[in-house]
């Protein structure tokens, strides 16, 4: 078999699939399948996102604290 033949025997096999692929019902079927799975995506996605603003803020408050320390050793040291 050469080239052209394969790429037939290929479509051949294929077209059907795709055809039952694209009716609604299959398509709803497969996408209910797939629900939990964006669903916990998303959740991850939440929390992973929660946990970097919270770092961030952390970070923040670290660096604003480490600015604020000298200060205010130096106020207690001239009472």
């Amino acid at each position: 078999m050469d080239y052209l033949g394969y790429m037939t025997y290929l479509a051949v096999l294929l077209c059907p699939f795709v055809g039952v692929m694209a009716l609604p019902e299959v398509r709803a079927k497969m996408m209910a399948i797939c629900d939990p799975l964006k669903r916990t995506n998303n959740h991850i996605n939440t929390v992973t996102a929660t946990h970097r603003a919270t770092l961030h803020t952390l970070k923040m408050t670290i660096e604003r604290t480490n600015h604020m320390v000298p200060k205010i050793v130096a106020e207690d040291l001239e009472e």
